[in-house]
């Protein structure tokens, strides 16, 4: 950690199994103390200044979590939520993404509401797990917005996925280890900070940008988030993607992965919004 760093808060859960692997993996290769106790479980920091917590229930519907923190005196900066990810594709994979909900909140947090994004020190955290998990066969991507739990604090889920098998391998937990022992979080850089529109819920496309551009991604909003949009309704919710995205200097559309309707909406609403939407060759190459 140096100068641009600030408070990082780690939630491990104990209903998770990926997410206590990643903890014990923490544990493993950093030197932590306990210096309070939070959730009646103890809040340790790391010889890097980072906080450790273990959430006793399940993370996705435990809100306000910054808010019980500052309880046991710490008033995070960054909240970073290690977690298990499920699909039933199969494909072992290691993902980032911010979290909050453009339609109801069948999975947690507050419906049409996004939790503050952290664009800058998701990227570095993605490209430091790439580096971190280089010899491994996992896919290392962003995943678009999505669930709870709520909060006020920037936010990001670490995970591994995406079956039960996956959660327990060691090696998926000591590459998430490592990547965080490795990253810069304070989220200094020069990257241009944007929105992402367009794509499935994997989102390749951004994550390819971020590998090889000066760019980051705050919120991203899949497409079927606005299939069945009017330009009211998306106008909504690429103001919300916007808003709570720290510094958000433009939006990038993935026009690939949206259909012909959805791109004329979603014009249209940008338009209206003013924003400035930004193309691959608007982004300066990060030249590693």
């Amino acid at each position: 950690m140096d100068g641009c760093s600030s408070p990082v808060l780690l939630i491990s859960s104990a209903a998770d199994t990926a997410s206590m692997n990643i903890r014990e993996a923490l544990l493993s290769v950093q030197t932590w103390k306990e210096t309070n106790r939070l959730w009646d479980n103890p809040l340790m920091v790391s010889e890097d200044g980072i906080y450790l917590a273990l959430l006793p229930d399940e993370h996705l519907y435990h809100d306000n979590v910054d808010k019980d923190a500052l309880e046991a005196g710490l008033k995070p900066k960054l909240v970073v939520f290690l977690s298990r990810h499920r699909s039933e594709a199969g494909t072992r994979s290691l993902t980032i993404h911010p979290i909050g909900n453009y339609g109801n909140n069948d999975f947690g947090g507050r419906p049409r509401r996004l939790v503050p994004s952290a664009p800058r020190e998701m990227a570095n955290l993605l490209r430091a797990l790439k580096e971190s998990a280089r010899e491994m066969e996992y896919a290392v991507t962003y995943e678009v917005t999505h669930h709870g739990p709520y909060l006020e604090t920037p936010t990001m889920f670490v995970e591994i996925g995406s079956q039960e098998k996956e959660w327990e391998k060691q090696e998926a937990g000591r590459a998430i280890a490592r990547a965080i022992s490795m990253t810069n979080m304070g989220g200094c850089g020069d990257d241009i900070t944007l929105v992402g529109v367009g794509g499935g819920h994997y989102a390749p496309r951004f994550s390819d940008i971020i590998f090889k551009k000066k760019a980051c991604f705050g919120h991203m909003v899949p497409a079927y988030a606005l299939e069945n949009a009017d330009e009211q309704e998306a106008e909504n919710i690429l103001r919300m993607a916007l808003d709570a995205t720290p510094e958000a200097q433009g939006v990038y559309i993935h026009k690939k992965g949206l259909k012909s309707r959805e791109k004329q909406v979603v014009a249209s609403a940008l338009e209206e919004i003013g924003a400035r939407v930004l193309g691959t060759g608007d982004l300066e190459d990060r030249g590693e």
